[in-house]
C-alpha cells in the first residue's frame, strides 16, 4: 500500500503534517511578516457549556432529592402533580397505543438535581414531554412529533454583535436536529419579523435553538450546548482508575459493581438491551487500575460497548448508538480566522486533519459552519468535538512558538500581487469605478500614469442560487413557502501591492458587513490578508484548497 502525506498547514519554521512534525524553511506567502493574531487576542475558557437550567421554565429547574424504587408510572405522575405542583396532562391513549402502561415500574433518583432530568430519563420508556401554555404534557414519543410548540427569540443582541440574519437562520437549521421545513415541508419553521425570530418546532429542538442562540452571544474556547454540570463530573469519572475481578457475572451485576467502585450512577442503555447482550453473555474480566472508560469498553467481547453521558447519568451503550449521537459546540476562533476566506481555510484543515466523518465528504454526518468569521459551530460526536478542540490548540501552540520572518531583500508591503475577488455583479461594477478613489489613490494605472502598478478588470462568474422565505408566510405561523432566486456574480481581478490588497479586503468586508466590532481589544483590527491564498491564522497557516478530486 502506498503511503501519502499531504501538507495541511505551515507556520514559521514548523510544518504541520498529518501525524508528523517536520522542519521547513520559513514561508514566503502572504502574512508571513505579520504578528500572530493569537498573541493579540485572548480566548476565554468560560463558559464551557450552556446549562439547560438557564433555558427552561423555573418549575422544571428547581432541585429535588427523591428516589423511586419500582414505583408505577402513575405514582410518578401523581408526585409531579401533588408534590411539585405541576399541571400535568397525560395522553393516556397515546401511551397505551405504544404499550406504555401506567403500571410500568420506574427506578430512578434525583440527588439535589433539577427536576427536568427525571422527565428526560423517562424517554427510556419512549415517553416524551413538552411545555405549552404553562402545562406539562406527557405523551408517547411518536405522538410528540405531532405537537410542535411556538417560541420567540429576540436576535437584537446577535445582530448588534455582527451576525447576519441569514447566517443565524442557516446555523440554526444546519446545527440543530430539526427537521426543518426547508428540507421536509410541513415540519419546523423559522419566521423573522424585525429582530424577533418565531420558531415552531418540537420541544427538544426548541431547547437546542435557545441554547445555540445563547452560545453564539457568549461562547469560549469551546462551549457545548445543552450540557448540564453533572456531565463534566461524569467525564472526569471516566478517567478514574478502577480494579475489577468479574467471573461470569451478568452484565447488570457487572455494571452495578462498576457503579459502586467508581462512585457514579451507571445505567444500561436500551441499545444494549435491544442488542441482546444481557441475555447472551456473562462478563469475565480482571483488570487492575484501569480507567473506567476502558473497562466499560471491555465488558463484553462480541459487541462493542461505549460510555454514553446523557441526562445527568452515565450509560453503558453500544458503540454504534454512541457514534450516532451528535453534540453541538460553539468555538471562539477569532485568533485563527477573521474573514470568510480564512474561515473556509480553517474548515478545510479541520475536515482534513480529524477523523470525522464530515458533511463535505459524507452527507448527513458532521456539520461545521461559521455564522460569522471568528465564531465556529460544530455538530459531531463527543470524541470528535474533543479532536477539533485539540487540533485548534495545536494550531495556537504553533502560532505562539514560531517566529514571523521577512522575505530577505523585499519589503513585503511593496510586493505586487494579482488577486481575484468574487462578489455580486452589482457590487463589482460599483467597485470597478470606486476602488481607484477609495483605496490608495494615485497608484492606479491611467493614460496619464502608465507606470503605476494598479489595474482593474472584471469577469463573469457563476451565479449564486439562494432560497428565501416568502414574506406572506410571516403572519400565519404555518408551513412557510419559499422561492429560489439567482444572483449574478462577477470576479474583480485586481493587480496591486500587498499593502493595497489589505485595504481592498478591509473595504470589501465593510461593504458586506458594515464596520466590524473590535476583535483585538486594543482598539485596532489585527492586520491580515484575509486568507486570499487559502490560509488562516492571519495568513500564517497556508492550506491547499480542496478540489472536487480531493
Amino acid at each position: 500500500m502506498t503511503s501519502t502525506i499531504r501538507v495541511l498547514a505551515s507556520f514559521g519554521s514548523i510544518l504541520l503534517v498529518t501525524g508528523l512534525l517536520a522542519q521547513e524553511p520559513a514561508p514566503k506567502g502572504p502574512g508571513a511578516e505579520a504578528t500572530a493574531p493569537s498573541l493579540k487576542i485572548e480566548i476565554a475558557d468560560e463558559p464551557k457549556a450552556i446549562d439547560p437550567v438557564t433555558l427552561m421554565p423555573p418549575a422544571l429547574t428547581k432541585t429535588v432529592t427523591i428516589e423511586f424504587k419500582k414505583r408505577p408510572l402513575r405514582d410518578i405522575i401523581k408526585w409531579l402533580q401533588q408534590e411539585q405542583q405541576l399541571a400535568v396532562i397525560v395522553d393516556t391513549k397515546a401511551l397505551s397505543d405504544e404499550g406504555i402502561l401506567m403500571s410500568h415500574q420506574v427506578d430512578d433518583r434525583l440527588v439535589n438535581e433539577p427536576l427536568y432530568l427525571l422527565l428526560d430519563r423517562l424517554q427510556a420508556l419512549e415517553l416524551s414531554w413538552y411545555m405549552d401554555d404553562g402545562n406539562l404534557y406527557l405523551t408517547a414519543t411518536v405522538n410528540a412529533q405531532q405537537h410542535p410548540v411556538t417560541r420567540q427569540y429576540n436576535l437584537g443582541d446577535l445582530l448588534d454583535a455582527g451576525f447576519q440574519q441569514q447566517s443565524i437562520l442557516d446555523t440554526i437549521q444546519e446545527s440543530t436536529h430539526g427537521p426543518w421545513d426547508c428540507d421536509e415541508p410541513g415540519t419546523g419553521t423559522l419566521v423573522l419579523l424585525g429582530d424577533v425570530l418565531f420558531v415552531r418546532q418540537l420541544e427538544p429542538v426548541q431547547q437546542e435553538v435557545s441554547s445555540l442562540l445563547t452560545a453564539l452571544l457568549h461562547h469560549s474556547r469551546r462551549t457545548i450546548l445543552m450540557d448540564c454540570p453533572q456531565h463534566a463530573v461524569l467525564r472526569a469519572k471516566l478517567d478514574q482508575k478502577v480494579s475489577v475481578d468479574f467471573d461470569e457475572v451478568a452484565i447488570e451485576e457487572a455494571v452495578a459493581q462498576l457503579a459502586t467502585l467508581a462512585g457514579v450512577d451507571i445505567r444500561i442503555d436500551r441499545s444494549v438491551v435491544e442488542s441482546d447482550v444481557s441475555s447472551r453473555q456473562l462478563v469475565t474480566l480482571t483488570a487492575n487500575d484501569q480507567k473506567l472508560r476502558s473497562l466499560i469498553q471491555r465488558l463484553v467481547t462480541d459487541t462493542e460497548l461505549a460510555p454514553m453521558i446523557r441526562d445527568g447519568v452515565l450509560w453503558v451503550a453500544t458503540a454504534e448508538a454512541e457514534n450516532n449521537r451528535t453534540h453541538t459546540a460553539v468555538f471562539d476562533v477569532r485568533d485563527l480566522c477573521r474573514s470568510k476566506e480564512e474561515s473556509e481555510a480553517l474548515s478545510d484543515a479541520i475536515n482534513s486533519q480529524t477523523e470525522g466523518p464530515w458533511e463535505v465528504d459524507e452527507p448527513g454526518t458532521g456539520i461545521l459552519i461559521f455564522p460569522k468569521p471568528g465564531t465556529m459551530v460544530v455538530s459531531q460526536t463527543e470524541s470528535q468535538l474533543d479532536a477539533v478542540l485539540e487540533l485548534l490548540e495545536t494550531y495556537r501552540s504553533a502560532l505562539r512558538a514560531s517566529k514571523p520572518r521577512l522575505v530577505k531583500g523585499i519589503d513585503p508591503k511593496d510586493e505586487v500581487l494579482t488577486r481575484y475577488y468574487r462578489m455580486p455583479t452589482v457590487m463589482a461594477n460599483d467597485l470597478l469605478s470606486a476602488l481607484p478613489e477609495l483605496v490608495v489613490p494615485g497608484t492606479w494605472k491611467t493614460p496619464e500614469l502608465p507606470k503605476n502598478v494598479g489595474t482593474l478588470r472584471i469577469a463573469s462568474s457563476k451565479a449564486q442560487i439562494q432560497t428565501v422565505i416568502s414574506p406572506q408566510a410571516a403572519g400565519t405561523m404555518g408551513p412557510s413557502s419559499s422561492m429560489t432566486i439567482s444572483i449574478p456574480y462577477s470576479v474583480l481581478i485586481v493587480q496591486q501591492t500587498r499593502e493595497a490588497h489589505e485595504k481592498i479586503f478591509q473595504l470589501i468586508q465593510k461593504l458586506e458587513n458594515g464596520d466590524t466590532p473590535d476583535l483585538s481589544g486594543d482598539g485596532k483590527r489585527p492586520k491580515g490578508q484575509g486568507g486570499q491564498q487559502g490560509g488562516f491564522g492571519g495568513g500564517f497557516f497556508q492550506v491547499p484548497k480542496r478540489t472536487m478530486n480531493d
